[in-house]
């Protein structure tokens, strides 16, 4: 009796070692496959794909590949990686034995966990003049649809495309990324500490972030950015990339084309809605000129459907004034803040509101509603287009004193000079009609000058304006708009002698 038990289980043990051979061999054959057949181009074109070292461990399910190169020739692209690890899912493995039909469907676009973790180390790929190397990146959940694990595990090849597309992944970590590109003597040099990709799921990614990014020309940096994320990014159909890539192709070398060939592409991809609804940059230095460039954080919403919303903002934007130096200007280092939105509260109803500040200049916001849905580029149906609410307000904090600064003289003939030139803009240039509202509108322009304060100009609440009526703002401003200005503490001559440097 022990003898036949012992018989039994070294039978079992048997099985199971030749099982584990048998599907060792099936992990083993079918990555090799993979490698060889995957094409780097979305074209699809056949790629020549090697690895040198494949070992598959059922029990651990854990899959090791060294030493793997891919290269297209015929569009100059080549990729490496030193070592892919990753742990198989047991459904996966499932579908590379005979009870595949039990958990595959041909035709499915469920997606199907493939690994559960991957990390792949020493990555790079070339193209003709620029380099890109990762050290490491590591992928959690990583998933496919039932239908391309059918088309890997029939052999059939895969390009970029399919993969982007018809896979996923809960999460992506990348580090040490450095991209090297040339342009005759002179060589980019760009780096990014991390980059984190979250809840990816074919066409649609959750969130992509970028930390500490840099980049150097000709070994000097030249360019900072702290962090950069995106949220809610659609991709767009997979069918107008992979149109896209042909036209890069085929026009590369010639731009006019290229605009022609990518312009309706580009069109119909922005008409399917917002590809990416959120962007944030934080910290930003870059050089110009010579000159250092600061942003300290900025951003960009746009929610989609018809009553969408688009907003964008930056704050701490540093232009220093040796920029403005060619102009001849004298300006002083220049710091802004802005924020602006576009929202369609209808389908006909555009609300457009913007506020810009300029420290040490002056605080500008302004607002107004566009009527109806005609295109802005066809003259004809914009005449049918309308404006109401229209609002302008301006504080001066001494934007008026570096004009006068500008103008040069005396600061106590500026303001003089500044209401002589009202004056024959307003009655000789334009040729203002003599009606009240326009006179007491060029008093109040006076008084602005003189004392610079607020300024506040609007429409009348809900009357709509014709567009074509506008003309009219040239001639008889004050039957279309009111004026409101409230003057200033300090009077422009002295601001303008308070200017750093002045005499």
């Amino acid at each position: 009796m022990k003898k036949k038990s012992m018989l039994l289980v070294l039978v079992v043990l048997v099985g199971l070692l030749g099982l584990q051979q048998w599907l060792q061999a099936i992990v083993e054959n079918l990555a090799r496959e993979t490698v060889a057949s995957v094409s780097l181009s979305p074209d699809g074109k056949p790629a020549k794909g090697s690895v040198e070292v494949v070992d598959f461990s059922p029990l651990s399910r854990t899959l090791l590949m060294q030493g793997i190169r891919i290269e297209e020739e015929n569009a100059d692209m080549h990729a490496s990686v030193e070592s892919v690890t990753m742990r198989l899912s047991m459904r996966f493995m499932l579908a590379m034995t005979p009870l595949r039909s039990l958990v595959l469907s041909e035709q499915s676009e469920a997606m199907l966990l493939v690994a559960e973790d991957v990390r792949a180390e020493g990555l790079e790929w070339k193209i003709p003049q620029q380099t890109c190397a990762i050290k490491t990146h590591e992928t959690k959940h990583f998933c496919a649809t039932q239908s391309l694990v059918q088309h890997m595990l029939a052999g059939k090849g895969v390009d970029a495309l399919d993969i982007i597309y018809e896979s996923g992944a809960e999460s992506i970590r990348i580090t040490d990324m450095r991209i090297k590109t040339r342009d005759n003597a002179t060589e980019l040099d760009t780096q990014v500490q991390g980059s984190a990709l979250e809840g990816w799921e074919g066409s649609h990614i959750r969130s992509l972030s970028l930390d500490a990014m840099s980049a150097r020309t000709g070994g000097i940096e030249d360019f900072t950015l702290r962090s950069m994320t995106y949220a809610d990014i659609h991709l767009p159909k997979k069918e107008l990339v992979r149109q896209l890539w042909q036209a890069l192709l085929k026009h590369g070398q010639d731009s006019d084309a290229l605009v022609t060939a990518c312009r309706p592409l580009l069109e119909k991809m922005m008409a399917a809605g917002p590809l990416v609804e959120k962007i944030r940059l934080g910290a930003l230095r870059m050089k110009v000129e010579g000159q250092d460039v600061r942003l300290g954080e900025a951003g960009f919403d746009h929610s989609g459907g018809e009553k969408g919303r688009i907003a964008g903002f930056f704050q701490g934007l540093e232009l220093p004034r040796g920029l403005f130096k060619d102009t001849g200007l004298l300006l002083p280092d220049l710091k802004l803040d802005f924020r602006g939105s576009l929202e369609h509260p209808k389908a006909d109803e555009e609300k457009h509101s913007y506020t810009l500040s300029a420290a040490g200049l002056a605080d500008v916001s302004c607002a107004l509603t566009l009527h109806g849905n005609a295109s802005l580029l066809d003259e004809q149906a914009l005449l049918l287009r309308s404006v109401s609410d229209v609002r302008l307000d301006v504080l001066d904090k001494g934007a008026l004193a570096w004009i006068g600064r500008n103008m040069g003289g005396e600061a106590r003939a500026v303001s003089q000079r500044l209401e002589h030139f009202l004056n024959d803009l307003a009655l000789n240039d334009l040729g203002w009609r003599d009606s009240p509202q326009n006179r007491k509108m060029l008093e109040d322009l006076r008084t602005f000058v003189r004392t610079p304060g607020r300024l506040e100009l609007r429409s009348q609440p809900g009357e709509r304006i014709g567009l074509l009526r506008l003309s009219e703002l040239a001639g008889n401003p004050g039957a279309l708009l009111t004026l409101r200005v409230t003057p200033g503490s300090v009077p422009l001559d002295r601001a303008i002698l308070s200017l750093p440097g002045a005499e």
